[in-house]
């Protein structure tokens, strides 16, 4: 449904910024998961980390931001021998691994609004705490549209999770219409393919 006379349709965006991030992470685990929009976050938040990557350009803001747990991101992974890893070790793999997720999605991205003419902006994954999310999170300057979406990752048993967070501020309304809904809405080829940074 079009919003606010945006002429575009802001719940099938949010689905299409799920459908681009999900087709460019999902190949990357080996793990079987369910994704649930009705989840509870069962870990105390100190135990979470959190990787956040940022694309921008003249129409919009992007991020996307992955929290989880060393154990959890280890468990996605499918990583046999982390038995034999120092605590430290075991950081630095879960923290890569994250890493890469965002970089995957965030290279699609860039690479489906730049296919529209729009060059971007692409920052390195930043780690942090999930303390720290919500510097990153909706606080739209001005008149600005932002649209944000969550889902959690978990494995069929429910003992591992991952949370999935995206947020986009538009700047250009014109450009979004134009530009960045057709890049998202490409169909089921939308994300695909293999780009790298």
């Amino acid at each position: 449904m079009e919003e606010n006379g945006t002429g575009f349709d802001v719940d099938k965006m949010r689905q299409d910024m799920r459908k681009v991030v999900m087709k460019r992470i999902g190949p990357e685990i080996e793990i079987d998961y369910e994704v649930t929009e009705d989840f509870k976050i069962t870990k105390p938040e100190s135990q979470k980390l959190l990787s956040i990557i940022f694309i921008q350009n003249s129409a919009i803001t992007f991020n996307l931001q992955i929290s989880y747990s060393i154990e959890d991101a280890l468990f996605f992974s499918n990583f046999k021998d982390s038995g034999k890893m120092t605590t430290d070790e075991k950081k630095a793999m879960a923290k890569d691994f994250i890493n890469e997720l965002c970089n995957m999605a965030g290279g699609g991205i860039k690479h489906l609004v730049e296919e529209e003419g729009i060059d971007s902006l692409i920052s390195l994954p930043v780690s942090t705490r999930t303390e720290d999310q919500d510097l990153f999170r909706a606080h739209p300057k001005g008149t600005s549209r932002v649209i944000t979406d969550q889902w959690m990752l978990e494995h069929a048993e429910g003992n591992h999770s991952v949370l999935c967070y995206t947020k986009m501020e538009v700047l250009d309304e014109k450009a979004m219409k134009e530009r960045i809904v057709p890049a998202f809405g490409g169909g089921d080829d939308a994300g695909g393919g293999v780009f790298f940074l």
